[in-house]
């Protein structure tokens, strides 16, 4: 949340490409996820690129953006997984 108690864009839009994933919308989410601010390595962004990746079968692609998310944030528990 920012200081007005809203959401922040980010936040939304991880939501927003989340749930792209979860509705197997696999060119929506990489449009969302390509459209993103570009910012120093973002955990969630990071994340979600290998569930997009593991989603297309690159596997390898998948497990180096999961790395990278734990290198990030190493209390992302789903990137643990």
């Amino acid at each position: 949340l920012n200081r007005s108690n809203t959401p922040s864009k980010p936040r939304n839009e991880f939501a927003r490409i989340q749930d792209a994933l979860l509705r197997r919308e696999l060119n929506q989410a990489e449009i969302m996820l390509r459209a993103m601010p570009a910012s120093p390595l973002h955990p969630e962004t990071e994340f979600l690129w290998g569930v997009l990746s593991a989603f297309r079968n690159q596997i390898g692609k998948s497990v180096e953006h999961l790395r990278r998310t734990l290198q990030l944030n190493h209390r992302h528990t789903d990137a643990a997984v």
